[in-house]
């Protein structure tokens, strides 16, 4: 069967619709009154895809939309991954212009990713809804509500004046996926209908680990996971990528792992009791790694001064070797670090051991090689953004 419809949550208005619109230019979708569960439930059924932000710069997983979870117990298929910068406007009434702004609405996660202008405003009360376009719609109609974080846009001056253009913290960046069912990557050629030239031919694998959330270190089995990871390619830019962490529960953790079709992999990562493997949770055209480095070069370019970056949000962080090409996106900083640390490890080993790689890649390894040889993972020293 062919696809039949793509549902955005909350449609074009909404910062997921905004997204959507800036990646798949005149692409016919919907959406209105879908809850994240319901827009799930209806990918399961049949040919339909759906669009949800999965991961916030300073939000972290968006974990009311249960992707990660429904990913790894492989009931969906991640087609397509790509970050987009969040804006804030921030509009008040004009009746409350040059007073203390105390009440203001917005979806959810602004609370987080406007903490800081919030703050500057004096914490005024905030309000919860579930999209922006809701919202706005509780602005509009409560005659005591002075103030909204809104997707940036027009506004009638006659009633509503702009406090801020943009009220978002910096380097506030939302990652979204374009999934669809477990029969999904099953589809072939034109049966992705408007969106065939964008998500094909397929080109990388994503697959997912699970285990024990590193107590503070990994153990020796998690370092021969990565080992195993890492032990075969014929070109340092042709390695896995790690690209999102997340925590499962209290004691497990998630790896989402982005592979290009190109790596040769003898057979399926051994499970040792301490771990699980997930196949085939989806394919892509276009690796995260290549879409979130230009998002930043785009957006954020300073986000890529450093050899090794660390960028720590409210509920969240990410880890970056811009050289390496690699970007790992996670919850807890102090657990996630030690991940990185040895993924940048391995690839100085690789190098080490004559892996093919660029001369910007071979010189960052020249840079640091006595620290290398000498402190192991530890020589790695984080520049906090």
């Amino acid at each position: 069967m062919n696809l039949k419809r793509v549902v955005v949550y909350k449609g074009r208005y909404s910062q997921t619709g905004t997204a959507t619109l800036a990646r798949f230019s005149g692409l016919p979708f919907e959406g209105k009154d879908e809850s994240f569960e319901g827009i799930v439930n209806l990918t399961k059924k049949g040919p339909i895809l759906g669009v949800l932000p999965i991961w916030n710069s300073h939000e972290g997983e968006i974990k009311k939309t249960g992707l990660f979870k429904e990913l790894f117990e492989q009931n969906i298929k991640f087609e397509d991954i790509w970050p987009a910068r969040i804006k804030f406007q921030c509009l008040g009434k004009n009746s409350i212009e040059g007073k203390t702004i105390k009440s203001i609405v917005s979806v959810f996660v602004a609370e987080t990713q406007c903490s800081k202008f919030l703050s500057r405003l004096g914490k005024p009360s905030f309000l919860g809804k579930n999209s922006t376009p809701e919202a706005f719609e509780e602005f509009q109609s409560n005659l005591n509500m002075q103030a909204v974080l809104k997707v940036p846009g027009r506004f009638d001056k006659s009633i509503f004046f702009q406090i801020e253009k943009d009220a978002s913290n910096p380097y506030n960046f939302t990652t979204f996926t374009l999934f669809g069912n477990v029969d999904s990557s099953r589809w072939r050629g034109k049966k992705w209908g408007a969106l065939t030239n964008r998500l094909t031919p397929k080109e990388n694998n994503l697959i997912g680990v699970e285990m024990p959330i590193p107590q503070p270190s990994l153990s020796d089995e998690q370092n021969e996971l990565f080992d195993e990871i890492y032990g075969q390619s014929d070109n340092l830019d042709r390695l896995p990528r790690v690209i999102f962490i997340f925590d499962k529960n209290e004691v497990e953790c998630g790896l989402l792992i982005e592979m290009s079709k190109k790596y040769i992999v003898a057979g399926p990562l051994q499970e040792d009791g301490s771990f699980t493997n997930k196949r085939d949770l989806g394919e892509t055209k276009t690796a995260y790694k290549e879409e979130v480095f230009s998002f930043l070069r785009k957006e954020f370019s300073t986000a890529l001064k450093g050899d090794f970056i660390k960028h720590v949000g409210t509920r969240t962080c990410f880890f970056s070797c811009p050289t390496f090409n690699i970007m790992t996106h996670g919850f807890n900083a102090e657990i996630v670090e030690p991940v990185v640390r040895l993924i940048i490890f391995k690839y100085f080993q690789l190098i080490d051991n004559n892996l093919p790689c660029t001369k910007k890649q071979k010189a960052i390894f020249n840079k640091y090689k006595k620290q290398y040889l000498k402190e192991g993972p530890k020589f790695i020293r984080f520049k906090t953004i």
